[in-house]
């Protein structure tokens, strides 16, 4: 089996990786929020979603100081975390104790039971998925493959044609974390437990405002509406542990409010950045709280006759919060490609190996093709731009006129914040819908708000039941569709009574490939990977030829084979249709959606295809794809 990937019972494994995970989560966010001064207006149930948040997000540093200090091996990655673990057992087992002590169901009214039943399709099905081996593209694409890259190297090195390892990675530090231990299952299932902290800290959170049907009424939509992240629990994605950090923040944010405590204000400024250092898309949020806070303080500086001044004693704190986990990549990001907010601003900012040119056509990609993938997909850009505009002024103008019916202050300030906030992302990000998984985690609770009258009838929680068990059994079924139904795959993997190679070779057809390279190249070869960038299962170094960058450059044939022969490339997994020369009469394919590969897909056929046809040798088909080797020396 290829390097770092789960073997033998996943179950017990992983699962007990999962269950340290959690307590050493939790420990470190005990000691966190007590040294921080978090007191006593925090319930127990609050105080332990908020731990085990805070926790969780702080436990990066501990792959990230590696890293930085060129330590980064699986030996010291354990040794570190287990001093770690050690010195937060104290307070895990002081968690423990308050938990049991808490803790019960008795008076509860009966359909919450039959609620959390109703949770149990899809979340099961998520859980399976977490504990069988990667076959998610991003996952296999580069959340897991990055961190495998760093630590065969030792250090948070610069890899060529790995865009996004310059951003800001502390979901794959974690990630990391699992992968030393365990495998990857093991860093998949820190997904799907962040996803499970964020529907706790989403309940603690709509409890503050409501009673009834709405908290529950949160969880489902967070878990399985439209936007729900229970389908991408089970996967090596980011997008349940960037939510379980945004929804955190809120919670704190609203017992700072209620409480105004100074510490949970901060509190809330830290998660809140910590969840911009798991994806950057999250940065709006910490953005929103900031201005809600500020409206709300200057109102009440104003009517208390204190200075305007007066509220930065508050404000500066919270924005130092937010920094201080951002920070370390930022300055990361700055020293490798130049732009500490890479791949941002990278057409005002010179990116190393982002062009000012590659960044406007990215960043209008991202807005306008990646949504509308199916029944969509002959959508041209003039509709498109016509459709996103259409969301905006259909968002735009419901919200101005439901602030304005707001009778109280606050209330308008906080419509006219989120009203905002959805605004810039829709105009930034598009429609595309992992980019608003995170933020509409917390976002949903002021819009349900507005409908809480309608949620109290008597009806509201049975019928919450039927729509949550509907709704979970969809998400289930998206799963395993993923898999392509195989349930008894997934049942017999995770439990080890299939291994895991067995269950690769029915979902991977490239598989073959990825071991015969492990099997048969050298130990420093170098593996391009043209037209789907999967380099998990390989154990050498690989460079994705399938993506927006520079490193490798399709601009000319003399480039192209100088760049290739610079990283180290001696090996092509490619589609063998390639081979054949395109027609000088042929014209490019129309613009295609999903994917931001298909800007670079017509060069980049041309290029690896005549590189795979003049100076190729195949060694093994598979599927439609084959593995060549380079005669490097007459590239050169």
């Amino acid at each position: 089996m290829p390097w770092l990937v789960t073997t033998g019972p996943a179950l017990l494994y992983a699962g007990a990786f999962g269950i340290c995970f959690l307590l050493v989560s939790l420990g470190v966010g005990r000691r966190a929020l007590i040294w921080m001064g978090v007191g006593a207006d925090v319930s127990a149930f609050e105080r332990g979603a908020l731990a085990l948040a805070l926790g969780a997000g702080l436990l990066q540093v501990v792959c990230l100081a590696l890293g930085v200090f060129g330590a980064l091996t699986t030996t010291n990655v354990r040794l570190l975390s287990g001093v770690v673990a050690v010195a937060a057992a104290f307070d895990a087992w002081a968690v423990i104790r308050r938990a049991r002590a808490t803790w019960t169901l008795l008076g509860t009214p009966a359909w919450l039971g039959a609620w959390l039943l109703a949770l149990l399709p899809g979340l099961l099905l998520a859980l399976l998925s977490a504990l069988t081996p990667t076959v998610d593209p991003d996952g296999m694409g580069y959340h897991l493959t990055v961190p495998k890259r760093w630590l065969a190297a030792g250090s948070l090195e610069y890899l060529p044609t790995y865009p996004y390892s310059n951003t800001p990675m502390g979901v794959e530090m974690l990630f990391t974390l699992g992968l030393s231990w365990a495998g990857d299952a093991a860093a998949k299932l820190i997904h799907f437990l962040m996803g499970l902290g964020a529907a706790l800290s989403l309940y603690a959170a709509a409890k503050r405002l409501a009673s009834g049907v709405l908290p529950a009424l949160a969880v489902t939509l967070l878990l399985f509406g439209p936007f729900g992240v229970a389908s991408l629990m089970g996967w090596a994605y980011v997008e349940a542990a960037t939510a379980c950090m945004l929804v955190a923040s809120g919670l704190a944010w609203l017992i700072w409010y209620q409480g105004r405590a100074a510490a949970l204000l901060r509190l809330s400024g830290l998660l809140a950045g910590i969840g911009v250092s798991f994806k950057m898309t999250a940065a709006l949020l910490p953005v929103a709280l900031f201005a809600l806070t500020l409206l709300l303080l200057v109102r009440e500086a104003r009517e208390q006759g204190k200075p305007v001044a007066s509220i930065a004693k508050l404000l500066l704190p919270m924005v130092a919060c937010v920094a201080l986990p951002v920070l370390p990549w930022f300055a990361r990001s700055a020293i490798v490609t130049g732009n500490p907010f890479f791949p941002m601003f990278a057409s005002l900012i010179p990116s190393r190996d982002f062009t000012a040119l590659q960044s406007k056509q990215f960043d209008q990609y991202n807005r306008y093709m990646v949504w509308g993938v199916g029944s969509g997909g002959s959508w041209g850009l003039g509709l498109r731009k016509a459709i996103l505009g259409c969301a905006l002024a259909g968002l735009a103008l419901p919200g101005v006129v439901i602030a304005w019916r707001q009778r109280t202050y606050v209330a308008r300030c906080t419509v006219l914040v989120v009203l905002v906030t959805l605004l810039v992302q829709l105009a930034a990000a598009g429609l595309y819908k992992r980019y608003w998984i995170p933020l509409l985690a917390i976002a949903v609770l002021p819009m349900l708000l507005l409908l809480e009258r309608w949620l109290r009838a008597a009806w509201a929680g049975k019928a919450l039941v039927v729509v949550t068990a509907l709704l979970s059994l969809i998400a289930g079924k998206q799963i395993l569709s993923s898999v392509n139904g195989d349930v008894a795959g997934l049942l017999k993997t995770s439990l080890g009574l299939q291994q895991q190679s067995a269950f690769l070779q029915q979902q991977l057809p490239l598989m073959p490939l990825y071991q015969a390279v492990n099997r048969d190249a050298p130990a420093d070869a170098g593996v391009m990977l043209a037209a789907y960038c999967s380099g998990f299962y390989i154990d050498r170094a690989t460079f994705c030829a399938d993506i927006v960058q520079s490193s490798l450059r399709y601009s000319s044939w003399d480039e192209f084979k100088s760049d290739v022969v610079r990283l180290g490339i001696t090996h092509v997994i490619a589609p063998r249709s390639w081979e054949e020369p395109r027609p000088e009469s042929d014209t490019p394919p129309p613009l295609q959606v999903g994917n931001t590969s298909y800007l670079i897909r017509e060069q980049e056929h041309l290029m690896v295809g005549r590189a795979i046809r003049e100076h190729g040798r195949l060694l093994l088909p598979a599927a439609d794809q084959g593995l060549y080797a380079l005669d490097v020396e007459r590239l050169q």
